[in-house]
């Protein structure tokens, strides 16, 4: 998720700056046939890195025109309006229509005030996992979408804590 965040972002700057006639390619793996729990380019060798030149798509105008919306309405952070633009053709930025989906699932729901990641959080917890690179390991399992490290994931963790939402963890 936090990628295709960011990848829209530069689409939008690249817009905004009229670039008019330069091609823009996209590399976007989300498995690799060497890593069977693979998390992103930043674990490939150069040499596996050079194989990916040959995965590259170039981006087309109706691409490069839906990048800017989807930036403005995430940034808008309106949770309607996201929802609103899942109905669009995503063409060859087929990562982010998944991505913006799950971000729709950090928004709180309306009864509980919790997200799904504080909810899997919890279920994990109350499973008698309290270890920390146990529950990160188990959180990464289900939800590697959200490119989540493990500060961050401390971070959800610290804010159940705060609210009696799940026991201590190591």
């Amino acid at each position: 998720m936090y990628c295709q965040i960011n990848l829209i972002f530069l689409l939008d700057f690249l817009n905004k700056h009229n670039l008019g006639t330069t091609k823009i390619s996209l590399i976007c793996p989300d498995k690799h046939p060497n890593y069977s729990d693979f998390r992103g380019i930043g674990q490939l060798t150069p040499a596996e890195l050079s194989e990916l030149i040959l995965e590259k798509v170039e981006l087309e105008k109706m691409d490069l025109e839906v990048a800017p919306l989807a930036w403005k309405t995430y940034a808008d952070g309106e949770k309607q309006e996201i929802k609103k633009l899942l109905n669009h053709s995503f063409e060859k930025l087929e990562k982010l229509k998944p991505a913006l989906q799950a971000h729709l699932h950090r928004f709180p729901d309306e009864e509980t005030e919790l997200n799904s990641i504080e909810n899997l959080l919890i279920n994990i917890t109350n499973s008698g996992i309290t270890s920390r690179s146990e529950i990160y390991n188990e959180f990464w399992k289900t939800t590697a979408i959200y490119g989540m490290v493990d500060a961050q994931i401390d971070t959800c963790l610290k804010e159940l804590l705060n609210k009696n939402l799940i026991p201590r963890v190591n």
